[in-house]
């Protein structure tokens, strides 16, 4: 079952195994699919590997895990194009917290894309009573630290150049902007 978050300005689509594969092989099937245009600029060596990485984790989970070990597709409203992704690296542990992770083609940053995308996928995985905290963790990234500061995460610690960052549940409230 493919899940969709609607936002205000674009919408998160939860990727197939199958979408995830096109998207490191074959971007144009991938486009034909979905019937827009997706970046092609944010599949460097570290998401190719990441996207790796999740393939293989989705072909032994189960279904209801699979929102929570894919990527979401950030899909601007206007115009119709795939920006981006965020996504969780698994389901959350056994304390409720879950880690996340975003990018963003270089050209729809300091828009306030991804802070949407963060504040609506927060959203999401707090209407399952099993998530508890989302935690993040910067490696020298002032614009990703500015989009935690602006969703309300909290840096919890700092090492060298990475900083750990979290959103406990207690802390949220719904809005409304965001429906799944």
């Amino acid at each position: 079952m493919v899940e969709k978050i609607i936002a205000p300005r674009l919408e998160l689509f939860d990727l197939t195994a199958g979408q995830l594969f096109k998207y490191l092989n074959d971007v144009a099937a991938l486009e034909a699919e979905l019937g827009f245009q997706v970046s092609r600029s944010i599949v460097d060596a570290n998401l190719s590997r990441a996207l790796g990485i999740k393939l293989e984790k989705l072909k032994s989970a189960p279904q209801e895990a699979h929102p929570w070990l894919t990527y979401w597709l950030v899909v601007l409203k206007e115009p119709l194009f795939g920006s981006g992704m965020i996504g969780f690296k698994g389901v959350p542990d056994a304390t409720g917290r879950v880690e996340v992770g975003y990018g963003i083609d270089q050209a729809w940053r300091n828009q306030g894309y991804i802070t949407e995308s963060l504040e609506a996928l927060r959203a999401w995985a707090f209407q399952h009573p099993d998530c508890h905290a989302i935690t993040a963790t910067a490696v020298v990234n002032p614009a990703s630290e500015k989009v935690l500061e602006k969703t309300g995460f909290k840096i919890v610690s700092r090492d060298g150049g990475t900083s750990s960052w979290e959103f406990l549940k207690r802390d949220w409230q719904d809005d409304g902007r965001f429906q799944a």
